[in-house]
């Protein structure tokens, strides 16, 4: 799904899992690249680096 592609690009883009209670601003990134992947129909592999948008990078290493 969305939600896990996006997941998975966050504790790659991160370097590490993320932790089961996830600090709002890395909640709010895996949010927006999942409704961006879903807009998209991007649901087959997770996005790379660069597919990434940079207010999610933002969020993610705000939050990270």
């Amino acid at each position: 799904t969305a939600l896990q592609l996006s997941t998975t690009a966050a504790e790659r883009f991160l370097g590490r899992p993320l932790p089961d209670l996830l600090p709002h601003n890395l909640a709010q990134g895996v949010q927006l690249l999942a409704s961006s992947l879903l807009l998209s129909n991007r649901l087959e592999e997770p996005p790379t680096d660069a597919d990434i948008p940079l207010v999610v990078r933002y969020y993610w290493k705000a939050g990270g």
